[in-house]
């Protein structure tokens, strides 16, 4: 039964990613979207993690007692969530609607210009990781990865339609590569996964969506190839790393990395299906359901314990208790050191009400996604639009293993910081405002009009949310 189970939740990962694409390939939804790099997060962390650990093989924590029962349960929850996700993300709700009346940015500045905003949102975001403030210093750091993306996602933005340009590729390669190492300098692989991904963010609404998928697939898949052997790198020799500078970090990575470290994790999906079973197994029988416990950690996320003495551990340093998971550093008064494992948002969802709250979280992020979604699509040719929406993508992908609450408010801080920051710079720089499609892409198309290859609306879209 248990083997049938993780067979099940393999078929459900690859019948996810088919969906991706078939909706890129009939302009439903964009490859890049904030909604299929979630779907992403959800195909590791709990379709194939859940595959692993009822068909391959599980881990001594975390012991899971009757794995064929709790893997039906797990289908079961799994299956709703993503479900009502996709279904919620659909509807145009009034939440989507508010979303018109956020002011759009309509700027969209020449190559210099915007070559110009890269080196900016770099230096401020080196400002921000170097100067650190007192009690806001973990959101001024949120904010540098932000800029960061931004960086990147504009080298990216420039590079696209002129790939096979040495010059271009001699100024935008440096940056990426900076702000790379940045996030390398005490921030975690999320964040130096966001600034990859936001180059490639940056490449596909710049030009990558004006082809036809047959002409971008191998260029993306190539570069997804190529950020997936350097977090491969990065993740193999993490314990070489700690506490080092951000410069000896990357040289240790780029010498001594395995490019195929990452394969475990992936497969694995670090455990998190294992845990959310584990959570099943024990809520409510042997602790108690927390009622809302995602959303109020939410809230109390960013109060410094400095402030908040009091301040709740998150469910992830909670079930390491609870588990009596042995031979770990346990989490300490301040809340920081300590193993902080990934439950999952099934998992998460179900220690806080059971069967109930999957479905109540699952139409919540279908509403979020969607909204932020719709501020992408609204302006997808204006680059101040359409790159901040790329400032967390690593906490986008990161947020179905679990820590929802944590990476959801670095989600939304980030996203929502980083687009006022980013049209400060546009108003500082007198960026001109633009109707049509941005300036930049001139030659993204081979010689093909703007005229015959942009539209003011996207029919798929539209009919998407009627």
């Amino acid at each position: 039964m248990a083997n049938s189970l993780g067979i099940l939740c393999f078929a459900l990962a690859g019948a996810t990613a088919l969906l991706i694409l078939f909706e890129e390939i009939s302009g439903r939804v964009r490859l890049f979207s904030l909604r299929n790099m979630f779907l992403f997060g959800f195909i590791i962390f709990q379709l194939l993690s859940g595959g692993f650990a009822l068909s391959v093989a599980q881990m001594d924590r975390f012991v899971l007692s009757d794995t064929s029962q709790l893997g039906i349960t797990y289908v079961v929850a799994v299956s709703a969530f993503l479900g009502v996700f996709l279904l919620c993300y659909r509807w145009k709700s009034p939440v989507v609607r508010l979303t018109s009346l956020i002011p759009a940015a309509r700027e969209n500045p020449g190559f210099g210009k915007a070559y110009a905003t890269a080196i900016v949102c770099t230096v401020l975001a080196i400002g921000l990781n170097v100067v650190p403030i007192p009690y806001v210093g973990i959101l001024t750091g949120y904010m540098a990865v932000g800029l960061a993306a931004v960086a990147a996602g504009i080298a990216g933005w420039l590079w696209a339609p002129r790939l096979f340009n040495p010059v271009v590729a001699l100024m935008v390669i440096p940056i990426v590569g900076l702000n790379w190492v940045l996030m390398s300098e005490g921030y975690g692989r999320r964040d130096e996964l966001t600034v990859l991904a936001a180059t490639g963010w940056g490449m596909f609404y710049s030009h990558f969506r004006y082809v036809s998928m047959k002409r971008y697939l191998l260029p993306v898949v190539a570069f997804a190839v190529a950020a997936g052997a350097l977090m491969g790198m990065v993740t193999s020799v993490r314990g070489e790393t700690r506490d080092k500078p951000a410069v000896a970090k990357a040289v240790i990575v780029l010498t001594q990395g395995d490019p195929f470290g990452i394969v475990n994790d992936v497969i694995s999906g670090q455990g998190a299906a294992q845990i959310s079973m584990w959570i099943i197994q024990g809520y409510p029988e042997t602790f108690e359901y927390r009622p809302f416990r995602t959303l109020k950690y939410f809230v109390e996320f960013p109060i410094p314990r400095e402030i908040y003495p009091d301040k709740p551990l998150s469910l992830g340093q909670d079930v390491v208790t609870q588990a009596s998971v042995r031979n770990v550093k346990r989490v300490g008064a301040d809340g920081k050191s300590g193993l902080n494992v990934g439950p999952g948002i099934v998992g998460q969802s179900w220690a806080d009400g059971g069967f109930l709250f999957v479905v109540f979280y699952a139409v919540l992020f279908g509403l979020l996604i969607r909204a932020f979604d719709e501020l992408v699509h609204r302006e997808q040719d204006k680059l101040l639009a359409t790159l901040p929406a790329a400032a967390a993508l690593g906490q986008v992908i990161g947020i179905p293993r679990g820590g929802v609450a944590t990476m959801t408010f670095v989600f939304i801080f980030t996203t929502i910081t980083t687009y006022l920051v980013v049209l400060a710079i546009g108003w500082i720089l007198r960026f001109p405002h633009s109707s049509g499609p941005d300036p930049v892409s001139e030659e993204r198309h081979d010689g093909e009009s703007d005229a015959e290859l942009w539209e003011p609306e996207d029919r798929n879209w539209a009919a998407l949310t009627e």
